[in-house]
């Protein structure tokens, strides 16, 4: 799947592959749309993925529609939801090809806890597609707390199948895992 670039080439900002924007489809739920532009980017991008929006606060949704268009589109390529992300995936398995969870809060800078437990990332992975799957996680959290995350995401995804840059100071992460089955070792992944 060409949505899938190694961890070494999202690193350094590269892919050695001349991506078809226009063949790159499969489903995405997006958890935390705030004013929806990273999710109208993501369409504008890739006009032929399908964009599940989760947002759990009514204010945020009713702001975006209005000042920003950002609504459910007709095609159904994007479907925006007032849910929180947890309880939206509850009951789903192997659908989503990408998961991007960008729950922070706005006023505390932080994203809830409960995105980010293990049972948590469990229920997410579980939501991806068995054979190839992709969760991204921007997280707002002190450098010790890090840590555990990290920890977590290597326990679940396994050694080599996860990724993690400081993309903002003080404390701004994003972390990918690479849900992987056809690979086997460290090396492939």
């Amino acid at each position: 799947n060409e949505i899938l670039l190694s961890a070494s080439e999202l690193e350094l900002g590269i892919s050695k592959k001349n991506i078809d924007r226009n063949n790159i489809d499969g489903h995405v739920l997006m958890i935390g749309g705030g004013g929806g532009t990273l999710a109208i980017s993501l369409l504008s991008t890739f006009s032929k993925l399908s964009l599940d929006v989760t947002e759990v606060d009514l204010t945020i949704v009713k702001l975006a529609k209005s000042h920003f268009g950002f609504a459910s589109s007709s095609s159904g390529n994007l479907n925006v939801y007032n849910s929180e992300g947890r309880s939206f995936i509850h009951g789903s398995k192997g659908y989503y090809n990408m998961i991007i969870i960008d729950a922070v809060n706005h006023q505390t800078h932080l994203i809830p806890n409960t995105l980010i437990t293990y049972q948590a990332i469990q229920e997410f992975i579980v939501s991806m597609n068995d054979s190839s799957g992709v969760l991204i996680l921007h997280l707002c959290i002190n450098k010790s707390g890090i840590g555990d995350v990290f920890k977590t995401f290597i326990e679940l995804f396994g050694n080599g199948r996860v990724w993690y840059a400081w993309v903002k100071p003080p404390n701004h992460y994003i972390i990918v895992g690479f849900h992987l089955k056809n690979i086997t070792s460290m090396d492939k992944s």
